[in-house]
C-alpha cells in the first residue's frame, strides 16, 4: 500500500501514457528543479518575470540537461506548475515557521528540542498537512536568491484573512493568519486586508501580532513535547525497574511452566539490552 500523500505519489495514468502529470515527480526531479531554478534565476535577464516563457524554457533546458533519470519528458509549463503550486508555496511557508523557531531559541535559553522537528509541528498545526518538501528546503535554504524570495514573501504576503481580525487578538491558526500563496488572484483574497492599504505603523503592528501568535503557539508545542518526553522517560524508567526485577528473580523455586515463562522474559531483556548497546 502506498502511504505517501498525493503530492508525492505517482499517477498510474501518467505512467501508462507517458504524459506529464503533477503527481509523479520523483525526489531526484524535485531536487534538480530546485537547482535549475536557482541557476537560471540568477543568470536570466528575465528573472523578474518568473512566469515568462523564456525563463521557464531556460529552466526546462537546464533541468533536462542535468537530470540523469526522468519518469517522462518534462515541459516548461509542467515544471512551472510543480515549482509554483507545490515546491515554492510549501517551502516558503515552512521557512516562516522555521525562522520563528530559530528566533525563539535565540531569545531564551537553548532547549533540547530540534528546530526542524518544531518547525514541522508548526507546519502541520497551521497547514493541516505534513511538510513533504524537506529535500527541496535543504537545497534552497542557504542560497541568497532563495533568502531574498523568503524575505519578499514575508514582507508582501503575510496578511489577516478578514478585516475584523484587525482589531481582535490574533490566534496563530489557519482561520486568522494566512500565508498567502504567490500568484494568488486578488479575488481569492477578497476578505483579506491588503498590506499596501495599511500605514507603516499598522503593518508593523500586524507583524508583531502575528509573530506573537506564532511564538505563543510554538511555546505550546515546546511544552507539549517536554511533557511527552518526561512521560516517556517515566515509562522507560518503570520498564527498566521491571526488567531488573525479572533478571534478579530466583527461578529455582518456581514450577516448570512459570520458570519457562520467566526464562523467556530474561532472554528478551538480554536481547533488548544488547541491541541498545549496539546502537550507542
Amino acid at each position: 500500500m502506498n502511504n505517501l500523500p498525493s503530492e508525492m505519489t505517482t499517477s498510474n495514468a501518467s505512467k501508462k501514457s507517458g504524459r506529464e502529470g503533477f503527481l509523479n515527480y520523483s525526489i531526484a526531479e524535485d531536487l534538480q528543479l530546485c537547482e535549475s531554478w536557482l541557476k537560471i534565476s540568477k543568470n536570466s535577464v528575465v528573472e523578474t518575470d518568473q512566469e515568462s516563457v523564456a525563463f521557464w524554457e531556460n529552466i526546462r533546458a537546464h533541468f533536462s540537461e542535468n537530470l540523469k533519470e526522468s519518469r517522462c519528458e518534462r515541459t516548461a509549463k509542467g515544471l512551472m506548475n510543480r515549482w509554483g503550486r507545490y515546491i515554492q508555496k510549501n517551502v516558503l511557508k515552512y521557512c516562516i515557521y522555521y525562522e520563528q523557531v530559530q528566533n525563539l531559541r535565540q531569545s531564551r535559553e537553548e532547549h533540547e528540542l530540534g528546530e526542524q522537528s518544531l518547525a514541522k509541528d508548526m507546519y502541520i498545526r497551521f497547514e493541516r498537512k505534513p511538510f513533504l518538501f524537506e529535500h527541496c528546503w535543504e537545497v534552497l535554504r542557504a542560497d541568497e536568491k532563495w533568502k531574498s524570495r523568503v524575505k519578499d514573501f514575508k514582507d508582501k504576503q503575510m496578511a489577516f484573512k478578514t478585516n475584523k481580525d484587525k482589531n481582535k487578538e490574533v490566534s496563530a491558526g489557519p482561520l486568522t493568519v494566512t500565508l498567502v500563496d504567490e500568484g494568488a488572484e486578488s479575488s481569492s483574497n477578497a476578505n483579506s486586508l491588503p498590506a499596501k492599504q495599511k500605514t507603516a505603523e499598522e503593518q508593523e503592528a500586524l507583524k508583531r501580532k502575528i509573530n506573537q501568535a506564532l511564538e505563543n503557539e510554538l511555546e505550546f508545542l515546546i511544552e507539549t513535547k517536554k511533557k511527552r518526553k518526561y512521560l516517556h522517560q517515566l515509562v522507560v524508567e518503570e520498564q527498566r525497574k521491571n526488567d531488573y526485577n525479572i533478571m534478579a528473580m530466583d527461578l529455582s523455586k518456581l514450577d516448570h511452566i512459570s520458570r519457562q515463562y520467566f526464562e523467556n522474559e530474561k532472554r528478551k531483556i538480554l536481547k533488548k539490552s544488547f541491541e541498545e548497546q549496539e546502537q550507542q
